[in-house]
């Protein structure tokens, strides 16, 4: 009560980390006195999912809905999370963005866990500082973690160690902890990225060849310089095609693109997200990829191309997966375009996520 409150980036995860270790420890001295420990809000969902590991005898949820930020309805929070009724030897996997309360990776993962017999939970974990998620993480028992928007290149700040596609992409989607307590980052987003436009990126004219027809179906253009960015840009300059990368913020477009014109000299543009762009991207449009959280539930909504008119030879793929149908998704399949949203590209990362998870556990 005596300290001035301070409003500055971990803050909160220094709440939640005083809630889960101080919480236990007070469990532990107070063996004989029973009390109910719970953060509010968004960013208190963990102790409502795992009250055990903060020391609270009991959690509590809506019924039927949620009826305050933060609250859970109880039958998802009974048929999700506490199926197979967590305790202090449950290993504990989590989703880690912000936001997160929109994601379908607790279900996806969960129900694989239960599928193999593993004891394990998955749950959403809004983040404010990725730097507090070690201290965080050993406070709750973290094992591992996919990584969402907008963090996937700060959390390699503190990884032990990183795999070839985290190095060469500048971006980690999933970190497990190994039994020797090392942070490990992998990056799944390529081969999610891929997967549902493979027959596209394929069947595309021949890399290399000095036709101007055939090199003009090897364009794309890709929306956004994070970590998702960076994941497409890799995928498709492996894959033999030229990009155009529209960002508005200048100095993360300016260094997205030095980064990989080193690995791709003379096969990246940059140009701003702005109308003036609209000429250079006729020329990069047979394919587009958004990769920014515009039109993402829990984010503003709006349509990062809403200067460009759409021709209907365009194919438009958007990395968000809810909702189903961003405006530009929208706008594009009124106009005559092939859309493809990101649930096929989620699927497919997540299934390499959870392998990732499975071997965590078998090996901790």
């Amino acid at each position: 009560r005596d300290q001035p409150r301070s409003r500055g980036l971990g803050d909160v995860y220094k709440r939640q980390d005083r809630i889960f270790a101080g919480g236990r420890r007070f469990a532990d001295g107070n063996t004989r006195t029973p009390f109910i420990l719970l953060g509010m809000g968004e960013f208190g969902l963990p102790t409502r999912i795992l009250p055990e590991f903060c020391g609270s005898h009991i959690s509590y949820a809506a019924p039927g809905g949620e009826l305050a930020p933060g609250q859970m309805d109880c039958r998802i929070l009974a048929e999700h999370f506490r199926s197979r009724s967590p305790d202090l030897n449950t290993r504990v996997f989590a989703i880690v963005g912000n936001p997160v309360a929109h994601s379908i990776s607790p279900g996806f993962h969960n129900a694989r866990f239960r599928e193999a017999g593993a004891e394990a939970v998955y749950i959403p974990l809004l983040c404010d500082d990725p730097a507090a998620l070690p201290t965080l993480g050993s406070s709750m028992g973290l094992t591992g973690m996919s990584v969402t928007i907008p963090y996937k290149e700060a959390v390699r700040g503190f990884l032990d160690w990183e795999d070839p596609a985290v190095d060469a992409i500048g971006a980690c989607n999933t970190v497990v902890r190994d039994a020797g307590g090392r942070w490990l980052g992998y990056n799944s987003d390529v081969h999610g990225f891929l997967a549902p436009i493979a027959g596209l990126v394929s069947s595309a004219g021949d890399h290399g060849s000095h036709d101007a027809a055939v090199r003009d179906t090897r364009r794309a253009t890709v929306i956004g310089a994070g970590g998702a960015a960076r994941a497409a840009c890799y995928g498709l300059l492996e894959s033999g095609w030229e990009i155009l990368i529209l960002n508005r913020s200048a100095q993360r477009l300016g260094e997205l693109a030095k980064d990989l014109d080193i690995r791709y000299p003379g096969r990246v543009k940059t140009a701003p997200l702005s109308s003036e762009s609209s000429g250079l991207l006729r020329n990069y449009r047979r394919l587009i990829v958004q990769t920014s959280p515009l039109g993402m539930t829990g984010k503003a909504e709006g349509d990062p191309l809403s200067f460009y008119d759409f021709t209907g030879d365009e194919t438009v793929y958007d990395m968000i997966y809810t909702p189903p149908k961003t405006p530009i998704l929208a706008r594009a399949e009124a106009a005559g375009c092939r859309i493809i949203n990101g649930e096929g590209m989620f699927e497919a990362q997540a299934a390499i996520q959870s392998r990732l998870f499975l071997e965590a556990l078998k090996s901790g």
